[in-house]
Order: C-alpha cells, then structure tokens, then sequence
C-alpha cells in the first residue's frame, strides 16, 4: 500500500513565490516515498514525479497557460542546470518533459535529477506569485498520490 505524504507548506517564512517556496515543494515532491523500484534521488523516478506534477498543473492552468509557464521557469532554471536547453516540451499525448533519456545518457542521472528538481522549484515559484504558494501545493498535492497509484499499477 503507497504512503499518504502531504505536500501542504509549512508556516511561511519568506514572501510568496519565492525560490525557497518552490524548491521546498520540489523537494517535498521528489523526496515521497513510493513503493517501486525508483527511488528518490533516481532520475527516473524524478523525471515521473515531474511528469506527473505537469500534467496536473496543464490540466488546471489550460495547455497554453502551462506551456508559456514551463518555457518560462526552463529559461529560468537553465541559469543554474544548462543542460535543461535541451529539454523539449512535448504536445498532446507525448510526456511533457522530453528528450531526457538522452540527458539521462548524455550528463548522468545526479545531473539529471538535479536539474529536475530545480525546473520543478522555478516552476511551483513562478505560479506561487500568480496564485499564492498554499494554492500551487493544493494543485500539485490534488494529483500526487495518483502518481504513486499509477507506478503501483503499472506492469
């Protein structure tokens, strides 16, 4: 049986849509425990969690919103992690974060993962200054233990 994790903010200790606000969502979301053979820190893992959170956050902010947005926080997140130049943001059907088996191949999984982790932290900052900090972890936290459903049921 899965773990229930929340992903609710603790008390807020820096104003809201800050880089320290969204890396500690990312954190919190790619740190849950999940009963498959990926494991926090893993790429793979990190890459479905991110995955996941995206398609949640697409289907609440609409596809065009959510694309302006995650082109944004990409841009804002390749000053620290380069090789998220390289990511290619799929349509429809395909995942949304592409390409990043080859990354995975290319810069390593720790390069990878990390990356991840800081693409997820510009993208929950960035909507925290739209809608608030508490509203982007309700959307994020809305779906998060889907992603934890769908690995177990997965062959």
């Amino acid at each position: 049986m899965a773990s229930v994790v929340s992903l609710r903010m603790e008390p807020r200790q820096s104003a809201p849509g800050t880089v320290a606000e969204g890396l500690a969502l990312a954190r919190r979301l790619m740190t849950r425990p999940a009963e498959t053979e990926e494991a926090p820190g893993n790429a793979a893992f990190e890459a479905r969690i991110s995955e996941h959170a995206c398609r949640a956050l697409k289907r609440s902010l609409g596809a065009t919103g959510f694309h302006a947005l995650l082109t944004r926080a990409l841009a804002e997140a390749q000053l620290a992690h380069p090789l998220l130049a390289e990511v290619r943001i799929g349509q429809q059907s395909a995942p949304i974060l592409g390409n990043l088996q080859a990354l995975i191949d290319t810069h390593g999984a720790l390069a990878v993962a990390a990356a991840l982790e800081g693409a997820m932290a510009s993208l929950f900052s960035l909507l925290g200054r739209l809608i608030g900090d508490d509203m982007v972890a309700r959307l994020v936290e809305r779906d998060a233990n889907d992603a934890t459903r769908d690995s177990e049921e997965a062959p």
